[in-house]
C-alpha cells in the first residue's frame, strides 16, 4: 500500500472511531410515550452497566429544534429553549419532566453527555413523545342496533396505564374502564357522556349526547393565556334539556363543588373588572385589567332541582411578554435569535408580533413566528430589544439586551501584521536608501591635475558628492569622441578656497 493510500485508510479509521464513540445505547423506561396535552410526563432512562459514573454537564435536546441551533452539528440543551422555560424539571442525570404539555412538545428526545476519553456522547435511540387529546366515539351494537358503545378514545395508546372516569350529565358513572357499554338506550341512560383520567379530571373529552336530554358546560379553549393590563374571554357555552328550570347561573374561581359556590363577580379584587354575558347559552366571562394574581381555574355553574351541575374548569395563565436572546453577550460575526414569548404560550387575539429596538419600532420579516434571526450580527445589532402584539402596541414587553463584542485577534494573525509591517518597513528604508546614493552621489573626490594650459589647470574630478562648492566646474573633453576621460577647467573667478593647495604653473613662454 502506497504511502497516500495509509493515510487515506488511517482518516477512514480515525472518522469510524468518532462515529462509534458519538452515540451509545440506553435502556429507557419507554422509547415511546403518549400523554395528554396540558398534562405532565416524565421521562427516565437508565446508563449501560459499563457506564456507571455519573455526568455532571449532562443535559437533554430535541431534535426538531434544531433549527434554533447556532451550529446544526451540535445540540442544544433544552432548558436554554424559551417555549420549555418554566417547565422542565431534572430528577436524577437521566430523568426529564415536562409540565403543561403542548403539541409542539412532541418529537424524540435524547440526553448528551461528555465523557473524559471519548468526548460528548448522544445517548440513543432517543425516546418518540406523542401529544393528544380525549375524544369519545360512538359505535352501535352489532347484533342489537338499539346499544352503545362509547370509547373514550385518544390518537395513540396512553402510557402509564391511566384509570378512566366517566360522567353522565357532569355525575361520576362508577366504572374505570375505557369503554362504556348501554345495552339501549332510553330516556333512563339518556343525556351527555364525557371521560376524563384520574389525576386529570379538568382535561374531559368534549361530551356528547344521546336522546337530546343533555346537560352540558364547554370552554373554547380550555388553556387561555392572557398578559398583564390586558384583557381575556373565557368563552364558555352550556346546555340543558327545554323545561328545565334553572334557578341560578355564576362563575367561580376555582372553587371545591362540596363547598357552597361564592359569585366570583362579588369578590373585591375582580370589583370593576368582570363582565359576564348572561345570552341564552352564552356563559362567556371578560377579565380585563389582568394581574399575575388572576392565573387559575375557572367554572361556570347553573343549579337546577337544587343542586349545581359538576362542570369541568378552563384554566386562565396570567404571564409577561419578555423577550429573550440567545446567546446574549456574543462576538461579530455569529448568529443570534431574539424571540419574544410568555411561558404560557399566545393570547387569544394574537395576529402577529412587533418588534422595537432602543424604543424605535423595527421591521420584521417574520411577523407571524414571534423571532427574529440575524445571521452575521454586527455591532449596529447591539442594543435593547422589545416586542408587543398587533393590536396591543401599548403593552411592550420586558426588555432584553444584545451585547455584541469586537472579535479577538488571533496571536498568529499578530505576529503575521508585525512580520509584514517589518518587511514593508525595510523594503522602503532599502528603496529610499538605494535611490539616494543614485541622486546624491557619494562623498570622496579625487582630483588630479592633469595638464597646465594657457586657459588654467585641468583636473580630472571623479565626482561621488555633487556639493554646491562644485557648481562653479565646467566640463570639456579632450576628444569630442572620447567622452570616458573628463577634464574641468577651473576659472580664476570662480577660485574656491578648497583649491589652494594646487600649486600653479606657468605656461613656458611667460617663464622669461
Amino acid at each position: 500500500m502506497t504511502l497516500t493510500g495509509r493515510m487515506f485508510f488511517g482518516l477512514f479509521l480515525f472518522i469510524q472511531g468518532l462515529l462509534s464513540v458519538n452515540v451509545m445505547s440506553f435502556t429507557c423506561e419507554k422509547s415511546s410515550i403518549c400523554a395528554l396535552q396540558r398534562a405532565t410526563v416524565k421521562v427516565k432512562c437508565l446508563h449501560p452497566q459499563n457506564y456507571k459514573r455519573e455526568y455532571p454537564n449532562l443535559y437533554w435536546f430535541k431534535k426538531r429544534q434544531m433549527w434554533k441551533w447556532r451550529d446544526k452539528t451540535i445540540p442544544e440543551d433544552l432548558s436554554t429553549d424559551p417555549d420549555y422555560k418554566g417547565r422542565l424539571m431534572f430528577g436524577g442525570r437521566y430523568f426529564i419532566e415536562i409540565r403543561e404539555l403542548r403539541k409542539s412538545d412532541e418529537g424524540v428526545y435524547h440526553f448528551r453527555f461528555k465523557a473524559e476519553n471519548s468526548g460528548w456522547i448522544n445517548s440513543a435511540p432517543g425516546i418518540n413523545l406523542i401529544v393528544t387529546d380525549l375524544q369519545i366515539k360512538m359505535t352501535a351494537f352489532a347484533t342489537n342496533r338499539q346499544g352503545m358503545i362509547l370509547t373514550c378514545s385518544t390518537s395513540c395508546t396512553l402510557s402509564g396505564n391511566p384509570t378512566y372516569i366517566w360522567y353522565q350529565n357532569g355525575k361520576t358513572l362508577r366504572t374505570n374502564t375505557p369503554s362504556l357499554s348501554l345495552n339501549s338506550v332510553n330516556s333512563s341512560n339518556s343525556g351527555s357522556y364525557s371521560c376524563a383520567i384520574k389525576g386529570y379530571e379538568d382535561l374531559r373529552a368534549p361530551a356528547v349526547c344521546l336522546l337530546g336530554n343533555c346537560l352540558d358546560v364547554s370552554y373554547t379553549p380550555n388553556t387561555i393565556c392572557g398578559f398583564p393590563r390586558s384583557y381575556v374571554d373565557l368563552n364558555c357555552t352550556y346546555t340543558f334539556p327545554r323545561g328545565l328550570n334553572i334557578t341560578e347561573t355564576l362563575w367561580v374561581n376555582n372553587t371545591d363543588l362540596k363547598m357552597e359556590p361564592e359569585d366570583m363577580t362579588r369578590y373585591p379584587e375582580y370589583v370593576g373588572r368582570v363582565e359576564y354575558r348572561r345570552n341564552d347559552s352564552n356563559c362567556t366571562l371578560r377579565i380585563t385589567d389582568l394581574r399575575k394574581s388572576d392565573s387559575s381555574k375557572y367554572r361556570f355553574l347553573f343549579k337546577t332541582q337544587g343542586t349545581y351541575f359538576n362542570s369541568p374548569a378552563v384554566s386562565l395563565s396570567v404571564a409577561d411578554l419578555y423577550v429573550h436572546i440567545y446567546p446574549a453577550v456574543v462576538e461579530e460575526g455569529v448568529s443570534v435569535f431574539i424571540w419574544c414569548i410568555s411561558q404560557c404560550g399566545l393570547p387569544q387575539f394574537f395576529r402577529g408580533f412587533i418588534w422595537y429596538k432602543d424604543g424605535q419600532r423595527i421591521p420584521n420579516p417574520n411577523d407571524e413566528e414571534g423571532y427574529i434571526m440575524i445571521h452575521t450580527v454586527s455591532s449596529e445589532d447591539a442594543g435593547s430589544y422589545s416586542c408587543a402584539l398587533i393590536g396591543q402596541e401599548e403593552l411592550h414587553s420586558l426588555e432584553a439586551t444584545l451585547t455584541v463584542t469586537k472579535r479577538p485577534v488571533s496571536v498568529l494573525i499578530v505576529v503575521l501584521g508585525v512580520l509584514a509591517l517589518l518587511t514593508v518597513t525595510a523594503l522602503l528604508v532599502f528603496t529610499f536608501s538605494t535611490l539616494k546614493r543614485r541622486n546624491m552621489g557619494g562623498h570622496d573626490i579625487r582630483m588630479n591635475v592633469q595638464t597646465v594650459s594657457n586657459e588654467g589647470a585641468h583636473l580630472d574630478v571623479s565626482r561621488r558628492d555633487s556639493s554646491p562648492i562644485y557648481e562653479n566646474v565646467e566640463h570639456t573633453y579632450a576628444d569630442p569622441d572620447e567622452k570616458d576621460d573628463t577634464y574641468t577647467a577651473l576659472r580664476r573667478q570662480h577660485w574656491h578656497s578648497v583649491y589652494d593647495t594646487i600649486q600653479r604653473r606657468e605656461s613656458p613662454q611667460n617663464l622669461d
